[in-house]
């Protein structure tokens, strides 16, 4: 439920980045980016792709799955908007590699429009088994307690995780999350169904002409009636935006950490503790004046071209356990006087009241995992930090 690039972090999910390359796509340049090099074979049937590839479509996304013996699956598409380019990308990937079963590896986004997009493979090669995770433990006097930060969309070639945070979910009886994103409560829904919408005639008055403009670009592309979006509140079409963005660069809300360890805890026959209320984020996220949220909102449109970096930049901290770099990524976009109010509420006072329950399992007798989204760890009034004032001994478990 993000209000901006950084603020994905925050509430729903952060991306992946990319590599700029102007020129024509070449079986050179996809070699040099992956670090491999194909068999004749291969060559030979990329080149006529990378052709049609190459031609002026629209937005234009090619996928590929590559396993360590070398056989190769491809995709590509062209649409009117990033994200349909990506699903029929991997669509195709994903029929090829069922075709061809000997292709032992998951399809992946490699290259959006003019971005090289890094594989899984690439992203967790920096970090082996000693290097630390977004992993905590807590030891009250009978009950332990995981604390896990997450991605709320993942790229699904990220999987498995890290061995800390599986051995983690092992140890526990229960899960503690931010919501429960499987079972909705009806006063959530009721709350999604009243907090979300807007009056249109205020919402277009709040809108520049800048950002109608992105809005309206945003409504063809996607074949949605801009009617429709003029009658969101401009946080909520914000998450729309950033997630329709995440998608296009391979992530997946399907393959989300949370939701990942929620199926897991279905199936297991696991308790299931929320820590907030799907109401209790919408309401907060509505709560900002329309001409705020529509300037996140036009803050996200114009840091669309620069999600790739982030992204990269996120998963990475994410990968190498380091919470204040989550922290500070997503802080420094309440910098401006007229978002500090509301950046405290979303983090710091988030912060607190996660933290009380979390001291409550801590005193338990229940092993838990507690995962919350990676921004709440860091950071003077984090997670981490406020449970260090409150007395508990907070220690980061290794990768595994």
């Amino acid at each position: 439920m993000p209000a901006t690039q950084r603020t994905i972090s925050l509430l729903g999910a952060l991306l992946l980045s990319a590599t700029s390359w102007a020129a024509d796509l070449t079986y050179e340049h996809l070699e040099q980016h992956l670090g491999l090099e194909f068999d004749a074979e291969v060559r030979q049937q990329l080149v006529p792709m990378l052709l049609d590839f190459n031609a002026p479509k629209g937005s234009r996304s090619l996928a590929m799955a590559v396993d360590a013996d070398g056989d190769v699956s491809v995709g590509y598409a062209f649409s009117t908007s990033d994200t349909a380019a990506s699903t029929q990308a991997l669509a195709q990937c994903d029929a090829q590699r069922s075709a061809h079963i000997d292709v032992q590896a998951t399809c992946e986004i490699v290259h959006l429009n003019n971005q090289m997009v890094p594989t899984a493979a690439q992203l967790k090669a920096p970090y082996g088994a000693d290097d630390p995770s977004f992993v905590w433990r807590v030891q009250g006097k009978q009950a332990t307690v995981y604390l896990g930060g997450t991605i709320h969309l993942m790229k699904p070639a990220l999987y498995p995780l890290n061995q800390a945070l599986r051995n983690a979910y092992q140890a526990s009886q229960q899960l503690a999350v931010e919501v429960n994103i499987l079972a909705p409560s009806a006063d959530d829904t009721a709350a999604a169904a009243r907090l979300a919408v807007a009056d249109p005639a205020l919402v277009r008055s709040a809108y520049s002409e800048s950002l109608m403009t992105h809005v309206t670009q945003f409504a063809s592309s996607n074949g949605v009636p801009l009617d429709a979006l003029l009658g969101m509140q401009p946080n909520i079409l914000s998450a729309n935006v950033a997630v329709a963005q995440m998608a296009a660069l391979g992530y997946s809300p399907a393959s989300g950490i949370d939701r990942h360890f929620l199926l897991r805890a279905a199936g297991d026959g696991k308790a299931v503790i929320e820590l907030e209320s799907a109401a209790q984020q919408l309401t907060l996220l509505t709560s900002l004046p329309l001409e705020s949220q529509a300037k996140l909102l036009e803050q996200t449109f114009e840091e669309l071209e620069d999600a790739g970096a982030f992204l990269t930049d996120a998963v990475g901290s994410w990968l190498a356990g380091d919470a204040q770099a989550m922290f500070e990524s997503t802080a420094e976009d309440f910098d401006d006087p007229a978002l500090a109010a509301f950046g405290r509420r979303m983090l710091d006072d988030r912060n607190a009241a996660m933290t009380a329950k979390i001291v409550e399992l801590i005193q338990g007798e229940t092993d838990t995992l507690v995962l919350v989204g990676a921004a709440h760890f860091g950071g003077p009034q984090g997670i981490l930090a406020l449970l260090e004032q409150a007395g508990w001994k907070v220690e980061q478990l290794p990768r595994g």
